[in-house]
């Protein structure tokens, strides 16, 4: 009797844990987030966060990073979620790192949208490869037809101006048009018509400075980032923000979403996150997003990552207890071996697109040379043709000149010539006559 007491005391404890785990995994939407390690590869070889994400433009999936934009002029990166959101409360939280080479001169900033498409297209997905026909609406191969969000990049951010949801943005650039407006973290809405003059008008938003200088002598990537916490139920959002991932959280903003979007509207609705470079650039970097189903819910999770971890080892405590410190210690190794691991990523990124600059700095020098050195040769040609143009004119004016010249003597000539024999046969013939008449 006493060891069935002890059978379903187990039994029972076993089931607790079981679904304490599953209440854990359960509040997390896994297919709205994404954190590192990213380990899986597509179809083209490409890294990528999961194929529940489309990763687009010049974005770049790393194995501890995202990187929306490198550190280089006119770029724009993103990354949008296939699914849509589904629910009409979440709480999402994104940690993310700006980080650059320009001391005073940088830009633009990213994005955290949560909008609902125009329209869906008919897409078939090649994870697994094949093909579909539309209008057959047949195909062969391993894969299926999908329906995917058409999601455009833009100006706004590396997106549009003209949508149906809201947008958190991350802004380390100051325009001088909405100067007196700025915010370094400014919630934006759209109601599918609205203006971006409009748009900054409703705005609201608070400041944190969460731009990094890696000239700096103590800048360290995989030490640096920062959060924010984008709350949505109903139509009430809530932002909160942590510049400097120090673990504290601070109220930003709280607004009611008009009531155009409707009061489900999340639930069609798609995350991304976008960023753009113009003439001013910085590496924007997403380290990872976690959408949770409820704020209370985002708390717990990251109150799980915070927990501090034991570091050292107590002989004198119980044998488990030592096996779950040792277990914690190798933990905070790992910790500080991938914190060391996303510093020489970072530094790699860093040089990998130092030499992709060189290059095409080096071939639009040599294109922008190539395009001289044509120029020259058909300005060369141009005075080439020139001069021989002159040299024929002069020289026809040359001989025209001589023929009028020689038409100019011959007449005086004969006209001397021909007084000149007249005077000789007019001599002659007085002479006849002298002689005839004995005078000679």
């Amino acid at each position: 009797m006493l060891h069935a007491e002890r059978r379903n005391a187990f039994s029972s404890a076993i089931l607790a844990l079981l679904v304490a785990a599953r209440s854990a995994t359960a509040i997390l939407h896994k297919h709205l987030s994404f954190v590192p390690p990213f380990l899986d590869v597509d179809h083209f070889g490409k890294r990528t966060v999961g194929f529940e994400w489309d990763v687009t433009g010049e974005a770049k999936v790393m194995r501890n990073f995202v990187r929306l934009t490198p550190d280089r002029q006119s770029k724009r990166g993103a990354v949008w979620s296939v699914d849509a959101i589904g629910n009409t409360v979440f709480s999402s939280v994104l940690e993310f790192r700006l980080s650059g080479k320009g001391d005073r001169f940088f830009g633009d900033g990213l994005a955290l949208w949560v909008v609902e498409p125009e329209r869906r297209h008919d897409l078939y997905d090649m994870h697994y490869g094949g093909y579909y026909d539309d209008d057959l609406g047949a195909g062969w191969g391993g894969g299926m037809k999908d329906l995917r969000a058409d999601l455009p990049s833009g100006d706004f951010h590396g997106f549009v101006e003209t949508f149906k949801g809201l947008g958190v943005i991350v802004d380390t650039y100051r325009n001088e048009e909405y100067y007196n407006a700025h915010k370094d973290f400014t919630i934006v809405y759209n109601t599918g018509n609205m203006t971006r003059d409009e748009m900054v008008e409703a705005s609201v938003g608070c400041n944190g400075q969460v731009r990094f200088y890696e000239n700096r002598a103590d800048f360290d990537p995989g030490s640096v980032s920062s959060r924010v916490k984008v709350e949505v139920a109903g139509n009430v959002l809530t932002v909160k923000v942590d510049p400097k991932n120090s673990k504290t959280w601070e109220d930003c903003a709280q607004l009611d979403l008009p009531k155009e979007l409707g009061e489900e509207w999340a639930k069609g609705g798609h995350l991304g996150l976008t960023a753009s470079t113009g003439q001013l650039s910085d590496n924007h970097d997403v380290i990872r997003l976690e959408t949770y189903v409820s704020s209370e819910a985002a708390d717990k999770g990251e109150e799980k990552r915070e927990t501090a971890v034991p570091s050292g080892l107590d002989a004198t405590v119980p044998f488990l207890e030592r096996v779950s410190n040792a277990e914690n210690v190798m933990n905070a190794m790992l910790v500080k071996m991938e914190l060391m691991d996303v510093k020489q990523e970072h530094n790699v990124a860093k040089v990998e697109e130092h030499v992709q600059e060189l290059f095409e700095k080096t071939s639009k020098n040599e294109k922008g040379l190539m395009d001289s050195m044509e120029v020259l040769e058909r300005k060369v040609r141009e005075l080439e043709i020139k001069i021989k143009r002159q040299l024929e004119s002069s020289l026809e004016t040359g001989i025209g000149e001589a023929h009028a010249a020689a038409r100019g003597w011959r007449l005086p000539f004969f006209v001397l010539l021909a007084g000149v024999t007249g005077g000789a046969l007019a001599t002659y013939r007085v002479y006849r006559t002298l002689r005839k008449s004995h005078f000679l």
